[in-house]
C-alpha cells in the first residue's frame, strides 16, 4: 500500500485493463482483511487509491472504487459509522498536536478547541459523504449513518448540525 501510495503523487494513473482487474482481486481480498480486522488506516488508503487508479473504457476513466463498491465493507453502515469515527478522532488529535506546536504548547482554551472540533467533523462528515456517494451508497443509509454521526458527536453545534444536514440534502438529491 505504501508504494502504491507514493504513485498517488501523480493525481490519476491509468491501468491497462490486465492490471485493472489484478487490482480489483487484490482491493477485493483486502477488503476481506480490512472487513474482518477493523483495520480503518488500510481503509482509508485504500479509498483513496480506488479513486486515483482507472483505466479507460473507450474516452471514459473507470477508477478502481467502482470495482468494490459492491463489498460488504463498503454497504456496511456500521462500518461507514466507525470508520468516520476513526477519521474524526485522526483529524482531532493532528491537529490540535499542530496547533500546540504552532503555540508552542500553550494550552488552546475550550472555545477554540470546541470550534476546532466543529470544523474537523463537519469535514469529514461531508468528505465521506462524497466517498459514499462515490461508491453509490443508498441515499437512505447515507442519511443513517450521517443522522448517527450528528447524535453521537454531541459536541456539534446546533448550526453545525444544520450546516452538515443541508449541505447532505443538498449533495443526496
Amino acid at each position: 500500500m505504501i508504494v502504491l501510495g507514493n504513485q498517488r503523487s501523480n493525481t490519476n494513473i491509468e491501468l491497462s485493463t490486465k492490471l485493472f482487474d489484478i487490482f480489483s482481486k487484490m482491493f477485493s481480498f483486502i477488503s476481506d482483511v480490512i472487513l474482518k480486522e477493523k483495520d480503518y488506516e488500510t481503509e482509508n488508503n485504500l479509498l483513496i487509491l480506488s479513486q486515483t487508479f482507472y483505466k479507460l473504457d473507450k474516452e471514459t476513466k473507470i477508477y478502481l472504487y467502482v470495482a468494490i463498491k459492491n463489498h460488504q465493507l463498503f454497504q456496511s453502515e456500521e462500518n461507514w459509522i466507525e470508520f468516520i469515527k476513526y477519521q474524526i478522532s485522526s483529524d482531532s488529535n493532528s491537529k490540535i498536536l499542530y496547533n500546540e506546536q504552532i503555540e508552542e504548547k500553550k494550552e488552546l482554551n475550550q472555545k477554540n478547541i470546541k470550534k476546532l472540533n466543529n470544523q474537523i467533523i463537519y469535514s469529514q462528515i461531508i468528505s465521506a459523504n462524497q466517498s459514499m456517494k462515490n461508491l453509490e451508497l443508498d441515499n437512505n443509509k447515507i442519511n443513517n449513518i450521517i443522522n448517527t454521526l450528528i447524535q453521537f458527536y454531541t459536541i456539534l453545534t446546533p448550526e453545525t448540525k444544520e450546516e452538515i444536514m443541508k449541505f447532505i440534502n443538498m449533495e443526496n438529491k
